[in-house]
């Protein structure tokens, strides 16, 4: 998953000009994604969350006993996932 919420907002924004025919609102829209994306590149494109599989048991086991884990180069914590044949409803 990616910081980039606002990449999204953006062009939803540019996405209800388009469809109401403003393409002059869409121009303005478009330069501001541009200036955005620009400014923001580091930001929008490091990942901020990972889902991770392991292919044999002991790789996993390294993990959770290992206290510091370092994903892309900060410290990080890490979580079991719930098992895949479990439902999660939420209101």
């Amino acid at each position: 998953m990616f910081n980039n919420a606002e990449v999204v907002n953006i062009l939803k924004e540019r996405g209800q000009a388009i469809k109401s025919q403003k393409w002059t609102k869409r121009d303005e829209i478009n330069k501001t994604l541009t200036t955005y994306c620009k400014d923001n590149l580091d930001t929008i494109t490091t990942p901020k969350e990972a889902f991770i599989t392991f292919e044999k048991l002991s790789g996993f086991e390294q993990l959770v006993e290992n206290k510091t884990k370092v994903l892309f180069g900060e410290e990080t914590d890490c979580y079991e996932a719930t098992d895949p044949t479990n439902f999660i409803f939420e209101n």
